[in-house]
């Protein structure tokens, strides 16, 4: 009898990620979903699921919340909790979860945890029928031919892959093979064609110069978000206004390559074959380094490095973010101006500089006080700033950075934004003084908040809503 599952996160994009990951196991059943912890905390009393998958941020009660009420009424469902805080972990076991895990990791663990937490093996990969597929067949057949590995090898590295996972992912988690012959029999198998990432001396004729030659542009490079290719081995090569060109250390990942053919608004990709490592390196040279905010001082120039934040485009909507901040006057004397480094997740966003023009914007751009981004009605993008603090803009959102800059040497910060339009979720890991100001101006009201956690919505007729997750937000103005 399958697993009866309730999923509870108040973002569709979750919802529907978890669905399409789990409903396929013919040990599950999702019996419903839930967008706000009141709706959970029902449907479970209601529906009585074997397990709860449950975020914790959510509007109404929190997840932990739901977990109290349900280890009080259904001390036989079990509890997954599922959120990009990993400061709850404690907590979330303490009320009675089996499991907690990121939101940021592969497909591939939370099925783990899943499984596990249902208590079910993890099962291999086949297709739907029950047999491999015809070019996993080949692969296994080529791999026995070039003499990399016996027949007893292959049939051992297939009978430990799980379930999703396919033989060219378990040969590379190996590391029986060579990886330049693993890439070749892979490139021969998939039909993907194998491509060098390294850089080759090309000789300049004009001056009689020798210099090295990068096939990896780092402008397009960075259209993808750095973990997630890390995680995924892979590297965008090109990009051009219809298609695309993405080399894979797994070509047969199929499912990766339709993530990012739907983060760069369903262009036409094409698929290369690269070894490990020349995807590592080419991730490291292309990638600029995470650093933010780039603070302009009239003396000599200093950098901060800044902690990289975990970024998951699939589900880039639905972060749980967090933000803190008090209002107060300052004095412009002792401030001196940042700037903040924009990431986009997916879709078109554009930037404009001061009272310049909007222009097409890329990732890693770069905004100071003045400036303004918008995201159109199929993008969501995040702006980074004073070490890991982040604001994330939803579909169809404008947003001018009025006022962003350090004070007192650095220990405090003034931040204000105006939103005249769309969703922003707001994280501000930098510590907050008693000068320190983070407000958010909307046609119709001024919000400045002290507590961890707050999102500004304003509709169509310039109406504000302002939510808190915990702490309290002052608003003045309707």
């Amino acid at each position: 009898m399958p697993t009866r599952i309730l999923i509870a996160d108040d973002h569709l994009a979750v919802r529907e990620g978890l669905r399409s990951l789990l409903e396929p196991e013919s040990d599950f059943e999702i019996i419903g979903e839930a967008a706000d912890g009141n709706e959970a905390a029902q449907k479970a009393l209601d529906l009585k699921p074997d397990l709860i998958v449950l975020d914790n941020s959510m509007p109404g009660m929190t997840g932990l919340e739901v977990a109290r009420i349900l280890r009080a009424n259904l001390p036989q469902t079990k509890i997954v909790f599922l959120t990009l805080d990993p400061g709850i972990r404690d907590l979330a076991l303490a009320t009675g979860a089996v499991a907690h895990v990121a939101k940021d990791v592969p497909p591939q663990e939370i099925m783990r945890v899943v499984r596990a937490a249902a208590g079910l093996r993890p099962q291999r990969a086949t297709s739907g029928n029950g047999h491999a597929v015809p070019s996993q067949t080949k692969l296994a057949e080529l791999v026995v031919a070039e003499h990399l590995l016996t027949t007893q090898q292959v049939q051992d590295v297939e009978g430990a892959r799980e379930k999703r996972q396919t033989l060219a992912n378990a040969l590379l988690r190996s590391g029986l093979v060579p990886e330049e012959k693993l890439a070749d029999v892979f490139a021969r198998a998939s039909g993907q064609r194998l491509m060098s990432l390294r850089p080759e001396a090309a000789s300049s004729e004009a001056r009689g110069r020798t210099h090295a030659k990068d096939p990896i542009d780092p402008t397009v490079a960075r259209q993808l978000p750095r973990r997630f290719c890390e995680q995924r081995a892979i590297v965008l090569v090109e990009l051009k206004r219809a298609q695309a060109t993405l080399a894979m250390a797994d070509p047969f990942d199929e499912a990766t390559a339709n993530e990012v053919r739907d983060m760069l608004g369903g262009v036409e990709l094409s698929v290369v074959t690269a070894t490990v490592s020349d995807v590592r390196d080419a991730i490291q040279r292309s990638q600029a380094p995470a650093v933010v905010p780039l603070v302009a001082v009239a003396q000599a120039m200093h950098i901060r490095r800044r902690r990289a934040f975990p970024l998951v485009a699939a589900i880039a909507a639905a972060f749980l973010l967090f933000a803190t901040g008090i209002g107060v006057v300052l004095t412009q004397g002792t401030a001196t101006d940042a700037r903040a480094n924009l990431t986009i997740f997916q879709g078109a966003v554009e930037i404009r500089h001061g009272a310049g023009p909007f222009v097409a914007a890329s990732t890693n751009d770069l905004l100071r006080q003045g400036d303004t981004v918008r995201t159109s009605a199929n993008a969501n993008a995040a702006l980074a700033f004073f070490e890991s603090s982040i604001v994330v803009l939803e579909p169809g959102t404008e947003v001018e950075v009025v006022s962003l800059r350090q004070i007192a040497s650095g220990r405090d910060i003034d931040v204000v934004m105006r939103q005249t339009s769309g969703m922003t979720w707001h994280v501000v890991s930098h510590p907050l003084g008693a000068g320190a100001r983070y407000a958010v101006l909307t046609p119709s009201s001024t919000s400045t908040v002290q507590g961890t956690a707050f999102q500004v919505a304003v509709d169509a007729r310039g109406m504000t809503t302002v939510t808190t997750t915990d702490g309290v937000v002052h608003t003045q103005g309707a």
